[in-house]
């Protein structure tokens, strides 16, 4: 037998390196198809669609640069050839932040159908470097094969190493990656292991260190510290730019978590592009989503309020629901699966959950927690029967269709008191209905008594539906009326009728979900279709976005795109208004805002501000007019009071004035506004010791309030109680020691307190304002 030569014995580095380089582009490719379905997210959210159109794509890239790479791997050296295509794939995939948010930002989008935009979204975010690394595979198998004489053996390793990479850079990115240096670190790590292997396969070829180079540059972009770099960074899309009212921002394994407050007090917590919940940290009792409305109205219904109950929350979001429950209803049992616990967090951090809160968390899904209850159930343990079960889980077209079955249904109501209620809400459009008639036939099959609320009265656009479950019937006319006596006009939804329900429910295309069957997605196929909001949104998340950073024209021309979607959107034309206002056309801004209450006549934003101009203008009556109609429409609106109040005192109704002041802080008791209107005005009317008891209550809420200081040491010195409007003034001197009227009001008080019998009848009134001018603007 004759020896081989020496020169065709392989030697390790002729194995190892090509199977390292395919194993490292492998997993790199996975890494960014795992990346890409979170990329995208904050745009397009997560759902059916998003993750299709992500495998989808980088699998048609992959097998395009497949192709490509094969035909390079004739033609080209390959060594040679993958330098390049490392070099290319680095920067590719340094392109993908910037190109998600050009793509998301491309308003020609917006007009197309939901799936196809997430379609074309994905196209131009990531087929670019999935073709690129495609080519990767071919080039490495031909430099494998001219390595070693076995064929065969070759080829089989190349395949193996490169599934093996793809099966590492997934559960990399998906269990430790992504959650630990989020998206835009992740593909920059990419975008430099990539840059390395050029590096290492370009040795000697400048293009390769001129590559590294500029590889340096982005990655200083993206993570240098400074704020020149970080300017800089987000100037080129390497850095997100956080909106000026994000308070709170982090990433979670399940989503992009944002906590915005886009008015004082007013917080929204934001999972991917999605808003779950709005909170008033000022009264967390204050509830602003109209289906925690119905929640509310039943659960007071059949337990009376302020007693405690028993009860489950499926989904916890920003804690609004669960938190109002904790606060109004004390000695409950109230427990609530939140399957993400950096949202928990989010919740402690920022929307004013306590952390000593009595509400049992438990931060697994849903699913998960009840068949926990039911083994301990079913072991004789002491396990609660609920009264009450909040679904708050199903969120846009992400739906977890394991909380919908009929399985979970019946382990659900294993579990409930016998008179006791499920409610959930949901989203779909009245006219298609499939989706709502397919839970409620489901839960029929659990329970007999299933209704139905909407919370708006649109037939043809998505709306938001609260399916209510029971085993006994309910009258629902009480809650109806309380929700229309608390919240007006501003709640349009009501019980669905039964024979509109019953059509809903009878439709062809409905069905009874099981764990087995369960197209939720399907269910909500012409929801998505018929979406024509999204682009709504796209244009007033823009036109809203220039008009925090002061660029009013683009504001007006995204909020003219959007008018064209949306001739009669009431909301754009209330938002144009604001738009035309701060740019100081008046006239213009009261056109839109009177268009908007036209479309509106409950939209109470728009009539303040129309208030707001006739007041400026000298119309008061007009404005009063205004003013009445807010407060009838929201007996609840502590601004729209107050605001009534200065105005019945410009035009000298101060009963009136003190009547709206005192609704004012009977609604809100630490409106320190109010109280100080309440002052000045009856120290005009000579009513000083009102005046000095509401002086004290707006100081005792804000103590840095000087001018009710100064005020209130006056009515003191003309009630002849000089030594306490002597301590008034020190301590505001102590403030302000530059202060003359404090200091001339001091030495006035003084001398009353030496010879009170040369005293001034009164003190000097050169400051008693008019209410409307002292008043702070809640």
């Amino acid at each position: 037998m004759v020896e081989e030569p020496a020169a065709s014995k392989p030697r390790i580095g002729d194995w190892l390196i090509p199977n390292a380089t395919v194993f490292v582009a492998s997993g790199c490719v996975m890494i960014i198809e795992i990346v890409a379905g979170r990329i995208i997210s904050r745009h397009l959210g997560q759902s059916l669609y998003t993750w299709t159109s992500v495998i989808g794509i980088v699998l048609a890239g992959i097998s395009v640069g497949n192709y490509l790479g094969g035909r390079m791997a004739d033609r080209f050296n390959p060594a040679k050839a993958l330098t390049w295509m490392f070099m290319a794939g680095s920067a590719a995939s340094l392109t993908i932040p910037v190109m998600n948010t050009v793509m998301a930002e491309w308003q020609l989008l917006w007009n197309f159908s939901w799936p196809v935009r997430i379609v074309c979204h994905v196209v131009g975010s990531f087929l670019a470097p999935a073709v690129i690394l495609g080519t990767i595979s071919p080039l490495v198998a031909k430099m494998a094969l001219e390595r070693s004489p076995h064929m065969g053996r070759t080829i089989g390793d190349v395949y193996a190493w490169g599934a093996a990479g793809s099966i590492a850079g997934t559960f990399l990115a998906g269990f430790y990656l992504i959650s630990v240096m989020g998206n835009t670190a992740v593909v920059c790590v990419v975008g430099g292991m990539l840059a390395l292997l050029a590096l290492f396969y370009g040795r000697g070829m400048i293009g390769s260190y001129c590559w590294m180079a500029c590889y340096a540059v982005a990655f200083l972009l993206a993570f240098g510290p400074g704020s020149a770099l970080e300017a800089a960074g987000a100037k080129v899309g390497l850095r997100e730019i956080l909106d000026p009212n994000t308070v709170y921002a982090d990433e979670s394994n399940y989503s992009r978590i944002v906590v915005k407050e886009h008015e004082p007090g007013i917080r929204s917590i934001y999972l991917d592009k999605l808003m779950h919940s709005r909170i008033n940290l000022n009264n967390p009792e204050d509830l602003l989503y109209q289906y925690t409305w119905i929640y509310e109205a039943v659960t007071d219904l059949l337990k009376a309020p302020g007693e405690p109950i028993r009860a489950m929350v499926i989904g916890g979001g920003g804690y609004a629901y669960p938190h109002y429950l904790e606060r109004t209803r004390p000695g409950s049992y109230i427990e609530v699966s939140e399957i993400d616990p950096a949202v928990t967090e989010a919740s402690y951090a920022a929307l004013g959950l306590p952390r000593d809160t009595s509400l049992r968390i438990f931060n697994m899904d849903a699913r998960h927690r009840v068949k926990d209850l039911l083994r301990l159930k079913r072991e004789g343990r002491d396990v609660p029967d609920l009264e009450f079960v909040y679904g708050d889980s199903i969120n846009d077209y992400s739906v977890p269709y394991h909380l919908t079955t009929v399985e979970f249904n019946e382990e659900l109501a294993e579990l409930m008191a016998p008179d006791g209620v499920y409610m959930l809400n949901l989203i779909d459009i009245a006219e298609e209905g499939r989706f709502l008639g397919s839970v409620v036939r489901t839960l029929r099959e659990t329970f007999p008594h299933v209704s139905v609320f909407t919370t708006g009265n649109r037939r043809s656009t998505r709306d938001t539906f609260v399916v209510i479950c029971a085993y006994q019937p309910i009258d629902f006319a009480p809650a109806m009326a309380a929700i229309h006596e608390e919240h007006g006009f501003r709640f349009r939804g009501g019980l669905l009728p039964d024979e509109v329900l019953a059509e809903i429910v009878d439709a062809a295309e409905t069905t009874i979900l099981t764990d087995s069957f369960a197209p939720v997605e399907f269910l909500l196929s012409a929801v998505v279709r018929r979406d024509t909001g999204r682009a709504l949104a796209g244009h007033m998340e823009n036109a809203l976005s220039a008009a925090v950073g002061g660029d009013l024209d683009s504001a007006l021309s995204h909020f003219s795109e959007a008018l064209v979607l949306s001739p009669n959107h009431p909301g754009v034309l209330f938002n144009m208004g604001l738009a035309e206002m701060k740019r100081g056309d008046l006239q213009a801004a009261f056109g839109y805002f009177r268009e908007a209450v036209q479309r509106d006549p409950t939209l109470v934003d728009a009539r303040n501000q129309i208030a707001l101009i006739y007041a400026r203008s000298g119309r008061m009556d007009l404005a009063i007019q205004q003013w009445e109609e807010v407060v009838r429409i929201d007996p609840r609106s502590v601004s729209a009071h107050n605001d009534l109040g200065n105005a019945y005192a410009s035009t000298g109704r101060l009963d009136d004035a003190l009547e709206a002041w005192r609704i004012a802080v009977r609604l809100n008791p630490r409106h320190a506004s109010a109280f100080q209107n309440m002052a000045v005005a009856c120290a005009m009317a000579g009513r000083d010791e009102d005046a000095v008891q509401y002086f004290r209550s707006a100081l005792q809420i804000d103590p840095s309030l000087h001018s009710s200081r100064l005020n209130l040491a006056r009515a003191l010195i003309r009630t002849d109680r000089h030594d306490e409007a002597a301590q008034e003034l020190r301590g505001l001197l102590a403030d302000q020691p530059d202060s003359t009227t404090a200091q001339g009001l001091l030495d006035l008080a003084l001398a009353s307190q030496q010879a009170p019998e040369q005293a001034p009848e009164q003190a000097p009134d050169e400051t008693r304002e008019n209410p409307e001018d002292s008043a702070e603007r809640d």
